[in-house]
């Protein structure tokens, strides 16, 4: 028995010095892999800034490529507009926030409706893809008029010449004022954004039927008592159309915007025009079943 664990001893003085000779290289190893790890940092710390600022690298405003900006967007160029208010010279492609901070820039720009995606490549290139804002209205104010997008949105006005007033529909909507002068923000009032997403469903057929001006009316509040407001449209020989709500807040029993084009387009082919009307006549697109012809309602006049 003593003779068989005597035996033992060399075998167990083996696995002892070849597990510390395993020991010893995954040691090497760790120092090895701390010093590469030091030394990276070190040579980084030291002329990382000089690579990064290498052309490959570093970004310019025309190493930024978006979407083309629309014919609308007459004067403002929104990607140098947007560069500068990022200070992109101080920006290199291997930061991992860039893109992030791209895409804020441009989200800040009034003529932005949204960016849809931003990415970047190597050399230096930032592609950004954007969805502007589209005029769709100008708004009666008391010194003039102002441009507004779909969504009530305020656009910036030094796009727009003097002639804008006949490119576009108009609004008249009181004395209504914009809660802020500052372009990219939102008029602020429920006639003036409903009546923006009047004409922009008009928009495409106002040249076809001749339309040139949206009037909003207070109407009753609804049954949760807030605002509700009533639109009508007049041509530009001063046909009144009763359109109603805006669209998707129409009124129960209250045919929704489709239905309302199509009659009107309808009623226009088959009249040769919307200005066909005896005078006090209106177009009353309000009815559940048709169009109605008949004298504009003394709270509209």
């Amino acid at each position: 028995m003593a003779s068989r664990k005597n035996d033992d001893i060399p075998g167990l003085l083996q696995r002892l010095v070849g597990q510390s000779e395993s020991s010893a290289v995954l040691v090497g190893i760790s120092i090895l892999l701390v010093c590469l790890a030091v030394g990276t940092y070190t040579l980084w710390s030291h002329f990382g800034g000089y690579v990064m600022g290498q052309p490959e690298y570093q970004l310019t405003v025309e190493s930024l490529e978006t979407t083309p900006q629309p014919a609308w967007i007459a004067t403002t160029d929104v990607r140098d507009e947007a560069a500068r208010s990022v200070n992109l010279s101080s920006l290199h492609i291997r930061q991992s926030d860039v893109t992030l901070r791209v895409a804020q820039a441009f989200s800040m720009h009034p003529w932005v409706r949204k960016v849809v995606h931003v990415s970047k490549r190597y050399p230096a290139r930032i592609i950004v893809q954007l969805d502007y804002r589209q005029p769709v209205a100008m708004v009666e104010v008391s010194n003039g008029w102002l441009p507004i997008d779909a969504e009530g949105v305020l656009l910036p006005t030094n796009d727009f010449g003097p002639e804008a007033t006949r490119q576009y529909m108009r609004i008249a909507a009181g004395e209504s004022q914009p809660v802020s002068s500052v372009a990219g923000t939102s008029w602020g009032d429920d006639r003036v954004i409903e009546a923006a997403s009047v004409a922009a469903y008009l928009q495409p057929y106002a040249n076809e039927l001749k339309l040139r001006e949206i009037i909003a009316y207070r109407g009753k509040n609804d049954i949760r008592g807030r605002a509700s407001y009533d639109f009508l449209v007049m041509t530009e020989q001063d046909t009144s159309i009763i359109w109603g709500h805006a669209p998707s807040r129409e009124r129960s029993g209250e045919p929704v915007a489709e239905q309302k084009l199509t009659r009107l387009r309808q009623f226009a082919a088959e009249q040769g025009s919307l200005d066909v009307l005896q005078p006090g006549q209106t177009i009353d697109l309000r009815n559940a079943v048709r169009l109605d012809v008949a004298a504009l309602p003394e709270d509209l006049k």
